[in-house]
């Protein structure tokens, strides 16, 4: 992703006539540019996020199998000596 800048003819002029001298305002435009510059670099594209939701998804997908497993197991191990214990009865 390539940063946009501020045009600053656009920013100058409305500052001018708000009673800011063109040096500040052109100085004004390069301080925000370039905080710009550094905040869209940090910006994450949506191809970024999609992967990295996808490889999320895929991991509490194996987590979700493997604690499905765990409780079959508990499960297994409580509730069969219950149903050996009702057949004797």
């Amino acid at each position: 992703m390539t940063p946009s800048t501020i045009d600053s003819r656009k920013f100058v002029h409305p500052m001018e006539k708000a009673g800011i001298s063109a040096i500040q305002a052109a100085a004004q435009a390069a301080v925000l540019t370039e905080a710009f510059k550094a905040n869209l670099l940090e910006l994450v594209s949506k191809d970024c996020l999609a992967a990295r939701f996808a490889g999320l998804k895929v991991e509490f997908d194996v987590m979700f199998r493997v604690l499905a497993a765990i409780v079959g197991i508990v499960m297994a191990a409580v509730v069969l000596p219950c149903l050996d214990r009702l057949a004797t009865l």
